[in-house]
């Protein structure tokens, strides 16, 4: 019978066990709060807001053959050989290893914080971004008190710091002393107990405190909780039970020099796992000895120090100090990760049972990136192509195409996507730090509101707390590749786009003949994830395919013809020598209503096109045989049948050529050039686009099948999909967060959208109880929104959640929505007009509405609020405004003017 190892904690000491002795064959389990590493050397960066975050997912650190269990440790039986979790679990094993490394109490005093762990640095930041101008004490000169001054001072805050005594390595040390009052630290000497709430914000870094689990445990522990272990790392009392890290005491003189830090954490978890192979083998046990070579620091900005010791942690004289000692103190911090990598990268052969546990937890999760700090967000564009709430897997998924779709998609550790209750935002401080960090400012404000909406003239978006000089470096770091990149999946775009269209489908057809787990996650890495990153690259293209020519060409026509002959000139994007993905669908199912397309060639071209075409929990039209009937019978006939209104529309245009012509004859050959380009930079990046969602079909194809496979069904849409590579391997630790995340799924999905735009913290429940008692309710009859097709009509509104909503939409009714992407275009010829929430000059509703002559008014921001079905009201699509001239009266028909 195999042994069976357990590991507490997901530190460094723990990771470290954990992978050496999966290398070494062991049935080996790591139980953790929380499935994601935390670079604890970073927390004091997080706190000043210098990163996002210090999270690495655990996967990517820890052995392929170590299972994870999520869950708290409440009490060790070593006796018996049992763990019990806070959920009630027990778990079993016949050798511990304890790791569950150092944190601290929290402390009552609202204005005392603490950096020991990520929640804590999070609410320090979350303090600092409340009060800007507060001044901070930073109570404790070791290293890690210093280095959360000079992360502070090197933000801009007024820091001191407050010490008992100095020690040998307190901030006293010259190089130091020289760095703290180049920032404008201030030293002085006090007590934590003497600070009270008129000092500010108070950061308590004295030293940390373990966990109280070897306490309540029944093991001995010494006067400070820690784990007492002999030199062999084993407990005395319990020699099957380990301690490795800062939850330890290793008793002996051997280890009288041992301190709390990564740098012991880190050997001591491979000693761990040395002892347990040793008496796996019955060999006598070796006792721990580490020798210290150098204790690093880091002094804000690119400063650090990397002070080089002697073996039981003496100073020595040689050290790197200022620049240099930032790279050193950096290059380790990086070497540590790519280290526990290498380490997670070898595999040892062991034998498979799967085992299936049940899924008990029933909380909820917090999904709201607002609290990384004061930012301003917005989901114009991304809340049109990703309009509902995502579930977890889909978010995980979003992430990898964004990274490849967008640039940059992260700036100093700050992601440009956030996830705001469940719904897709853009991070406009690092879109626009970034811009003006280059000397962009201005100009790429103007081109973001094209794409993504008007802004408020009030609205200031707060900068990235980061220098100029990190912001740069990190988009030169980035940008050049992706540059790179979006070059080369230009050149023939066309024919790649039909390239990854066959791809597509080669890779469904092989999900759907792999029979086992192992075959499944094999062609994860095969086939389904280079498809993903390979068709975003695709969009990214496609999207900057002449980029500028679209931006400027509006304007340029507006000047001289205005907005209606201008809107009537940017049409006929698929009249110029190509086809315009957007408007296939409902011209697909006109020319299928009229026997000039077969069923199934529709759905092979189309079938991946819907309302939710980036949420993979969402059926798409392709899997419903029913779908397509649904449909026909709500493509009108007559004059607003798709075909006869893009012929009328071709008839306009031809009109405003002529006017163009008559008016400026010289300028035709540059109108000319300038709408092919403009036709050319719509088709690509449609097309990107289809693609990019024939992709996340694949992946929901894949999801189902590793449902099947596994026999967890449709709970795996409640999973990451690194979450999901792990069950397949077996890891089936993960499955208890399910529950709460289904909770929390359905309780964001029950909110209505949220705002548009999103300046600080957020907190959507909060928000939606304040929307329904008429908090955020606007006055006035006039909403204004984004010009979106020139034309002034006057009609009856029909307000529609959904898209299933469609046998709402009376025939000459004007169409009022959050948001209109690929999967409402069924119904454009059916309004009158089209109103959106959500939207841009640029988006698929104005692009949609202009081809096929409907007047539309997009970005409006609230109008599914203030406008009720039944309402009488005016669209004026050149102006940008939607009148509310009578309330609850229409059935009239609408009327042209």
């Amino acid at each position: 019978m195999s042994e069976r190892v357990v590991v507490l904690g997901a530190g460094y000491a723990g990771v470290m066990a954990a992978n050496r002795l999966a290398r070494a064959g062991v049935d080996v389990e790591v139980v953790t709060p929380d499935p994601v590493f935390v670079e604890r050397v970073r927390l004091h960066r997080v706190a000043a807001g210098h990163r996002a975050d210090a999270r690495v997912a655990l996967r990517t650190v820890l052995h392929p053959d170590v299972g994870i269990r999520t869950g708290t440790a409440r009490c060790i039986d070593a006796g018996r050989g049992t763990i019990r979790l806070a959920s009630g679990h027990d778990v079993g094993f016949d050798r511990l290893v304890v790791a569950v490394g150092s944190g601290r109490t929290p402390d009552d005093r609202p204005h005392l914080h603490r950096v020991a762990n990520e929640d804590a640095a999070l609410r320090l930041r979350a303090a600092l971004a409340q009060h800007p101008d507060a001044p901070v004490t930073v109570v404790g000169a070791g290293l890690t008190g210093v280095a959360v001054a000079c992360a502070l001072a090197t933000a801009g805050r007024r820091v001191e710091i407050v010490s008992r005594e100095p020690r040998r390595d307190d901030p006293y040390h010259q190089a130091q002393r020289r760095r703290l009052r180049t920032l404008g630290i201030v030293l002085r000497r006090g007590e934590r107990d003497d600070l009270d709430a008129g000092a500010g914000i108070v950061v308590d870094a004295t030293g940390f405190q373990v966990p109280r689990l070897a306490a309540d445990s029944g093991l001995p522990v010494d006067e400070r909780g820690r784990l007492l272990v002999g030199p062999d790392l084993r407990v005395p009392t319990h020699p099957d039970v380990l301690g490795a890290g800062d939850a330890v005491h290793v008793v002996g003189d051997g280890a009288r020099h041992l301190r709390m830090s990564c740098a012991t954490a880190l050997p001591m978890g491979a000693h761990a796992a040395r002892v347990i192979s040793e008496l796996r083998a019955d060999r006598p046990t070796t006792p721990f000895r580490h020798s210290y070579v150098v204790r690093c620091i880091d002094l804000g900005g690119a400063v650090g120090r990397v002070q080089f010791v002697t073996a039981t942690d003496e100073e020595r004289r040689m050290a790197l100090t200022s620049v240099p000692g930032g790279l050193g103190k950096e290059l380790v911090v990086r070497g540590t990760i790519r280290a526990m990598r290498h380490g997670a990268r070898r595999r040892a052969p062991r034998s498979r049972s799967p085992v299936r546990r049940p899924i008990t937890t029933r909380a909820t999760e917090e999904w709201n990136d607002t609290r990384l700090g004061d930012f301003a967000w917005t989901s114009g564009n991304v809340g049109e192509a990703i309009p509902g709430v995502m579930t977890p897997v889909t978010w995980s998924l979003v992430r990898v195409f964004l990274s490849e779709a967008m640039a940059p998609s992260t700036v100093g550790g700050f992601r440009l996507a956030g996830n705001i209750g469940g719904r897709l935002y853009l991070n406009l401080s690092v879109l626009l730090g970034a811009s003006a960090a280059i000397g962009l400012g201005r100009r790429v404000r103007g081109t973001v509101e094209q794409v993504f909406g008007r802004f408020p003239a009030d609205l200031e978006v707060p900068p990235l707390p980061l220098p100029r000089r990190t912001i740069v470096v990190d988009l030169l770091r980035t940008g050049i590749p992706f540059a790179l990149r979006v070059a080369g999946h230009r050149r023939n775009l066309p024919a790649r786009v039909e390239a990854a269209r066959t791809r597509c489908e080669v890779v469904r057809r092989r999900i759907r003949g792999t029979t086992t787990p192992d075959g499944l996650a094999a062609l994860w890495h095969s086939d389904v994830e280079p498809l993903l990153r390979h068709t975003s690259r695709l969009l990214a293209a496609g999207a900057r395919t002449n980029g500028a020519a679209v931006v400027r060409t509006r304007p340029w026509l507006v000047k001289r013809v205005g907005a209606a002959d201008a809107d009537a000139l940017l049409t006929g994007a698929g009249a110029h020598g190509g086809h315009l993905e957007s408007l296939g669908p409902v011209v697909g199912l006109a020319r299928v209503a009229r026997g000039d397309l077969g069923r199934d060639s529709y759905l092979r071209t189309w079938g991946h096109r819907c309302p939710d075409e980036f949420e993979v929990s969402a059926p798409r039209p392709v899997e419903d045989p029913d779908w397509i009937d649904r449909q026909l019978a709500a493509v009108p006939a007559g004059e607003s049948d798709p075909l006869a209104l893009l012929a009328r529309q071709e008839r306009v245009r031809d009109a405003a050529r002529a006017r163009f012509r008559a008016r400026h004859p010289r300028r035709e050959g540059s109108l000319r050039r300038r709408l092919a380009r403009v036709a050319e930079a719509t088709r690509a990046r449609e097309a990107g686009r289809s693609e990019a969602v024939r992709a996340f079909l694949v992946l929901r194809e894949f999801i189902l099948r590793a449902g099947e496979l596994t026999g967890l069904g449709e709970d795996l849409f409640f999973c990451t999909y690194e979450e999901i590579l792990a069950v397949l391997a077996d890891d089936t630790g993960v499955l208890d967060r399910v529950p709460a995340r289904r909770t929390t799924y359905e309780r964001l999905a029950a909110l209505p959208p949220y705002p548009s735009l999103i300046r600080g913290e957020f907190d959507p429940f909060r928000w939606a109880a304040d929307r329904r008692t008429g908090i955020h309710d606007a006055t006035g009859d006039t909403l204004t929104g984004f010009p979106g097709v020139a034309g002034v009509v006057e009609g009856t509104a029909r307000v529609l959640d959904r898209v299933e909503q469609r046998d709402r939409l009376d025939a000459g009714a004007i169409l009022v929505t959050t948001a209109a992407n690929v999967g409402w275009t069924p119904l454009f010829p059916r309004a009158f007009a089209v109103v959106t929430d959500v939207g841009a000059p640029l988006s698929h509703a104005a692009v949609v509405a202009r081809e096929l002559g409907i007047p539309a008014v997009v970005g409006c921001g609230d109008a599914t609020t203030r406008i009720r079905s039944g309402d009488r009201i005016r669209v004026d699509g050149a102006a940008g405004t939607v009148e509310i001239l009578d309330r609850d009266r229409g059935d009239e028909p609408g009327e042209r003017r």
